[in-house]
């Protein structure tokens, strides 16, 4: 998909340039367009949204997943020394995005645009590791299925436990989010083929699988390219964040009954965008 999306990008680029088109005006229009969008780049870590997923961060505050239960009770120095190793170089868990939207806008004489996008964008995780202490409960409660099961050797536990940050696994369901923003743009240049902006914009939605409530806020820097009078490629480059609440029940016994809209985690995310449009 990426690289049909690179050499249909390139394609139009240098159709659009061979064809010398010059719209009149820019400005002054209502505009149309289809995007797509695929992410390159999200500094959010898997487990800051979902519980029960190990933080692969190596500090000092993290030694419950850098060692594990049993080799900091009962590992050697050497075996303390692998399982930090191991941990150091376990891949770390990603999250990765595709979103469609339609986007409509008018610009005004000023270049000041006006927008109203609806986006629905699907998220997926990778290099995902339960934590070291839910990972050696399940094989302890695996073992005990087996009544005749002796146990173990704690050596043996001991390198299992040093290489679970080996143990991943993907979810390509993670998130799922439809919104509506409101875009604010100032278009550069006029009467050119070239429509280059700066865009930033706000929205609202819902998250499918935490029945959440989402506020979506963005920074675009674009540029549309016309290949004729109507007709034009969207390019950009956009930058999003979104926060979550939800109601949570009360975790005291008096008040079970009442809930309270909490935050419950935030998600940023960059991602390159190309669509076609129309003006008119």
């Amino acid at each position: 998909m990426k690289q049909t999306i690179k050499s249909l990008t390139f394609l139009i680029f240098t159709f659009s340039i061979s064809l010398q088109a010059e719209p009149n005006s820019i400005r002054g229009r209502y505009y149309l367009e289809g995007t797509y969008a695929d992410s390159f780049f999200s500094p959010t870590k898997p487990y800051k949204v979902r519980e029960g997923l190990m933080s692969k961060e190596n500090n000092f505050e993290n030694r419950g997943n850098v060692f594990g239960p049993y080799t900091t009770a009962y590992g050697t120095d050497i075996e303390k020394l692998a399982s930090w190793y191991a941990f150091d170089n376990a891949p770390k868990g990603k999250i990765e995005s595709q979103s469609q939207s339609i986007f409509f806008e008018y610009v005004f004489q000023s270049g000041i645009g006006l927008g109203l996008g609806l986006t629905q964008t699907s998220f997926q995780a990778k290099d995902l590791s339960k934590t070291k202490v839910d990972t050696m409960f399940e094989l302890g409660y695996l073992s005990r299925l087996n009544p005749e099961f002796q146990g173990y050797p704690i050596t043996q536990i001991i390198q299992y436990e040093i290489m679970t940050p080996y143990q991943t696994f993907s979810d390509h369901d993670f998130l799922h989010m439809r919104y509506a923003s409101f875009q604010l743009a100032y278009h550069f240049l006029e009467k050119s083929i070239f429509d280059p902006y700066i865009r930033i914009g706000a929205g609202i939605g819902k998250e499918r699988f935490y029945k959440a409530n989402i506020l979506q806020s963005n920074l675009t820097i674009g540029t549309r390219i016309f290949f004729s009078e109507r007709f034009y490629l969207v390019l950009e480059a956009v930058g999003n964040n979104y926060d979550a609440r939800k109601d949570v029940q009360s975790p005291k016994l008096m008040n079970l009954n009442r809930t309270k809209n909490e935050h419950i985690w935030s998600l940023q995310e960059y991602s390159a965008k190309i669509g076609v449009g129309m003006s008119f």
